[in-house]
């Protein structure tokens, strides 16, 4: 009886050094797995990260143009307002010309030539003065 539980014992042994081996070639098999992805991880978090850098670059370069546009935008704008009220004015002085042309009254035919000939006058006369 007691060769048998030395050898239940041996065996016993045997049992658990085996499986501690093969645990410990499985645990360096999930280690090294473990590793080639850490690597993979920081290789592809060193391409994000310059990927990101750059992206900022690009950030601030189209903030720069935008911030050109809107300031072109502003002198445009500017610009076209003030043309528009030089033209109200000069628009107001047309309109007024006309009114008063439209308020005159009919022409008997018989006068007809005799009131174009007075208003080409007074027209040829204004523009020698400069006026429209």
């Amino acid at each position: 009886m007691g060769e048998k539980l030395i050898i239940a014992a041996v065996l016993l042994a045997l049992g658990a050094g085996a499986g501690a081996l093969v645990n410990g070639w499985r645990l360096s098999g999930d280690l090294a797995a473990k590793d080639t992805t850490i690597a993979q991880l920081r290789g592809a978090n060193t391409a994000l990260e310059a990927a990101n850098k750059q992206c900022a670059v690009n950030v601030d370069d189209v903030r720069k143009a935008v911030t050109g546009v809107v300031g072109e935008a502003k002198r445009v704008n500017d610009a076209a307002l003030a043309a528009m009220n030089r033209a109200a004015g000069k628009a107001a002085k047309h309109q007024a010309k006309a009114d008063e042309i439209l308020s005159r009254p009919p022409v008997p035919p018989a006068e007809w030539c005799n009131t174009i000939k007075a208003e080409q006058t007074e027209h040829v006369e204004a523009r020698r003065k400069g006026r429209p």
